[in-house]
């Protein structure tokens, strides 16, 4: 079968970034054809009369007090740099990546492919995805295709779509194969606000084992050659540089996918507020624990870490039980493949 994966832009987030390698394996596993579709622009720049309107809307609250620094031109800038600043993601991208670059969804026809996922990750959050309808596949309106919502989120449980938008994603996910989300308030919110019902499914990067990972580590970084630290701190408003930011774009490289692992497999102890940091804690029997954040969305990390036991600790350490946490992981790998399985 032949499947277009429909996620987040794919950027510097080494969490996004590898749930999309981790469903895209997982189909490839399954033994269909698969290929994740992404704009050709990691921030799409606005153009027509949506750009007069922001740039002339920019150009004006620069004249406010404080506000000189306001950019006008902020996307084009950040496209630029990428290249530079997220060099080592490319390299991700181009090697482990089945990407299909694209201008614009209207250049996917209804002959180009059997099935859509969509997910995982905050792919349902309004504030977060732009693109927020086409990820409820409102240009395959219409075809003859299979739709699964695989592991969506809200990334809230606190429900931030206008009455119209949700009128529109009710009637857009009506019309799916198969709906799960990622927590069990996207489940509630999927009901209350849809009328529908859905299944939880764990993120797709649950449903590989820690040596996948390992061996995306080890290729390129060899034991000999390892630095890690001991304690591994990864907050996501208070990372060391902003690749999105401004200042002097060689301050502002960002490590890859590998070395996140890297760090996170080396370190004794993890402190994050980070969904996809306490995923991989998970895998690698890590010590860790949970600062709160509410901007980025808890209830992923609540849910995450209620299955396994640890929402009272908030986190695991010395005393965790890693051989029932594995056992957990396994019964929810069956449970993920099985809901794949029977809706493709």
């Amino acid at each position: 079968m032949r499947i277009a994966i429909i996620t987040l832009q794919l950027h510097t987030n080494c969490g996004g970034v590898l749930q999309a390698y981790a469903l895209q394996t997982v189909l490839q596993r399954m033994g269909h054809k698969v290929e994740i579709l992404q704009k050709d622009e990691i921030v799409p720049v606005p153009k027509g009369l949506t750009a007069l309107r922001k740039y002339l809307s920019r150009s004006l609250r620069r004249l406010l007090p404080g506000r000189r620094d306001l950019e006008v031109r902020r996307e084009e800038r950040i496209n630029r740099e990428f290249p530079i600043v997220g060099g080592e993601f490319l390299k991700f991208f181009d090697k482990y990546l089945s990407i299909r670059y694209i201008r614009s969804f209207d250049e996917i026809t209804p002959l180009d492919y059997d099935a859509f996922v969509v997910g995982s990750d905050q792919v349902w959050r309004p504030r977060y995805n732009p693109d927020l309808f086409h990820s409820y596949l409102d240009f395959t309106r219409g075809w003859d295709v299979r739709r699964i919502a695989y592991s969506v989120s809200f990334g809230t449980s606190v429900w931030e779509y206008s009455q119209s938008e949700s009128a529109l994603a009710s009637r857009l996910a009506s019309v799916f194969d198969g709906l799960s989300f990622r927590e069990g308030s996207g489940c509630d919110n999927c009901r209350m606000h849809f009328g529908l019902a859905s299944e939880c499914m764990p993120d797709p990067t649950l449903l590989l084992q820690a040596e996948d990972y390992l061996s995306l580590v080890r290729a390129d970084f060899p034991e000999k050659e390892a630095e890690t630290p001991a304690v591994f701190e990864y907050f996501l408003d208070k990372l060391p540089s902003d690749p999105r930011g401004r200042g002097p774009v060689e301050d502002r490289i960002q490590a890859g996918p590998q070395k996140w692992l890297q760090n996170i497999i080396g370190a004794d102890l993890i402190v994050t507020d980070s969904f996809h940091a306490c995923v991989f804690a998970l895998l690698f029997h890590k010590n860790f624990v949970v600062t709160r954040n509410d901007n980025r969305g808890f209830a992923r990390i609540e849910d995450l870490l209620g299955h396994f036991g640890l929402l009272g600790s908030m986190g695991a350490d010395s005393t965790t039980d890693w051989a029932a946490v594995d056992e957990k992981l396994e019964s929810l790998r069956s449970k993920a493949l099985n809901f794949l399985e029977s809706k493709l």
